[in-house]
């Protein structure tokens, strides 16, 4: 590093020029040597930015309680924290994340409806507002059952399809549904799960359900 003194010409300076780069500190002005850090990815580097990465995802899941399906409040850990915002993400085919995500989750559909027609009809589900915002999807559980009578179902949900960024409504869910769960069945009734995902950090929305029975026309 070497110092200089400012002339008539130039008063001040300070960035970079080539292979120089200009700057300040408390003794005065002075010029150095442009240089890349180095990042040497050392055992003990990897394990210390885990840890710190571990830490992080621990602090951010203290203060982001989720809303579980019966509407109660929970504190995950650190890890559990890390998969909800990833399992989705990988799902959709998109990037993970390792850092926790910042700021709030979307907002939750305003309404929600399904038709269950697997003849000439459509199993579609509409929902409002439309269309979603950018950077979000609609990501859909789904399952069914033989009997009305059957109704918590909670433990049943399986994760089968996904919607485009800011996607209009409505979505075709039969083909995805039946790839994953089974073809549909005349009178079985088919209980979906939907919420909205934040793209670019996992985050999702408190999620809304409808449930119908299955017909041909």
């Amino acid at each position: 590093m070497a110092l200089f003194t400012p002339g008539p010409i130039v008063g001040q300076i300070s960035g970079a020029e080539g292979g120089v780069v200009f700057s300040s500190n408390r003794y005065g002005p002075y010029i150095r040597r442009r240089a890349i850090p180095v990042n040497p990815q050392t055992p003990k580097q990897l394990k210390i930015r885990a840890l710190t990465d571990k830490e992080a995802w621990r602090s951010w899941a203290a203060n982001s309680p989720i809303t579980n399906v019966l509407g109660l409040k929970q504190i995950l850990d650190g890890h559990a924290a890390f998969v909800q915002c990833n399992n989705a993400l990988k799902f959709m085919g998109l990037p993970g994340i390792t850092l926790p995500p910042v700021g709030p989750a979307p907002d939750p559909l305003t309404s929600m409806t399904s038709t269950y027609d697997i003849g000439a009809g459509s199993c579609s589900m509409t929902w409002t507002v439309t269309p979603l915002l950018a950077n979000t999807c609609l990501i859909g559980w789904g399952c069914v059952t033989d009997s009305a009578g059957v109704r918590n179902v909670n433990n049943m949900y399986r994760l089968f399809t996904g919607s485009s960024g800011a996607a209009v409504s409505p979505l075709d869910w039969q083909g995805d549904f039946e790839a994953t769960i089974g073809t549909l069945q005349v009178g079985q009734y088919v209980h979906l799960r939907f919420t909205v995902m934040g793209m670019l950090t996992g985050l999702r929305s408190v999620p809304r359900t409808c449930t119908g029975v299955v017909v041909t026309s």
